[in-house]
């Protein structure tokens, strides 16, 4: 699975963006594309994953969030993850 990560900076028009993109969801999905928005990534996926060292537990459990996440968006047949 490919993963484009989309890191848009403060008043760029993200939210516009991310928004179009939630908009287009059926679309997507019927491409193998899923969209991951600050909904999601906000929501628990990756806390802990920056703010601490890799050995920590907390980066610990949220590398397993995101592998989790990935095998699971595998298994759904997404063959492209855009993460905004």
């Amino acid at each position: 699975m490919d993963v484009i990560l989309h890191a848009g900076a403060h008043r760029t028009g993200s939210t516009s963006f991310q928004r179009y993109l939630l908009g287009q969801t059926e679309a997507f999905a019927r491409h193998g594309i899923t969209v991951g928005t600050p909904r999601r990534t906000r929501a628990g996926v990756l806390f802990g994953l920056a703010e601490t060292p890799g050995g920590h537990p907390k980066a610990q459990r949220a590398a397993g969030r995101v592998r989790l996440n990935l095998a699971t968006e595998a298994q759904a047949g997404t063959h492209l993850l855009f993460v905004s």
